[in-house]
């Protein structure tokens, strides 16, 4: 039978599926949010297939740097808008930012399982902060 593996099955239940419904109506914070769900994606696989630890590290490199520019953009977004809830925002934003970091040294230290980061990363980043946060200033009526 040509199914899934147990292993490609978990991989499979564990990646992050991009919904128009996710979608901001802004078009520069949607192909941001968009390139997340892609790096967490890789870091996903990169974490549940074996990768080196070079990898996961290039990745976790490539995904911080991300989330900080994206939040930087989103924030200068905001202000322009005068959205109410800006200054709560970019301290969720300092405070995710802050964590990323922190597991990425314990990561490259050895301190950290990949299994964590991707928690922190389907978890916190793209269902706690992306999808209910960001939601709270969608342009778009869904």
């Amino acid at each position: 039978m040509g199914g899934l593996g147990e292993k490609e099955t978990a991989v499979a239940l564990m990646e992050l599926h991009w919904r128009r419904s996710y979608e901001t109506g802004h078009p520069i914070i949607d192909q941001q949010h968009r390139a997340l769900f892609d790096i967490g994606n890789k870091l996903i696989h990169a974490a549940h297939s074996g990768k080196h630890r070079i990898e996961i590290e290039l990745l976790l490199d490539a995904f911080v740097a991300h989330v900080k520019e994206h939040f930087a953009t989103e924030e200068e977004v905001l202000g322009r808008t005068g959205f109410p809830l800006s200054a709560r925002h970019k301290e969720l934003h300092r405070a995710l930012l802050e964590r990323a970091r922190e597991l990425r040294k314990w990561y490259g230290a050895g301190r950290l399982a990949a299994s964590e980061l991707v928690g922190f990363i389907a978890d916190d980043v793209i269902a706690d902060h992306i999808l209910k946060e960001d939601s709270k200033f969608a342009l778009n009526d869904r």
